[in-house]
C-alpha cells in the first residue's frame, strides 16, 4: 500500500467540504477510494478479536501485577 501523509489526508478531508462543487465531488471521490483502501488494508488487524482479548488481558495483568507490588 502506498504511504499518505496525515496532511494530505486532512487537506483532502477539507476539500471535500470546501469550495467549487465540482472539485468538492471530485475530492469525495478521491477521499473515498483512500479510505476504503485504507479499511481494506487494516482488516485483519481491527477484527481480529483474539488478538484483541489477548492484548486487554496483558494489560489487565501488567496492572494487577503493579497494585500486588
Amino acid at each position: 500500500m502506498i504511504k499518505v501523509s496525515q496532511r494530505h489526508i486532512v487537506t483532502l478531508w477539507h476539500e471535500t467540504q470546501m469550495g467549487p462543487m465540482k472539485r468538492c465531488n471530485e475530492a469525495q471521490a478521491e477521499f473515498a477510494e483512500m479510505m476504503w483502501a485504507l479499511w481494506k488494508d487494516m482488516q485483519p488487524g481491527i477484527f481480529d478479536a483474539d488478538q484483541d482479548d489477548k492484548w486487554y488481558h496483558e494489560k489487565q495483568d501488567h496492572k494487577a501485577m503493579k497494585e500486588k507490588e
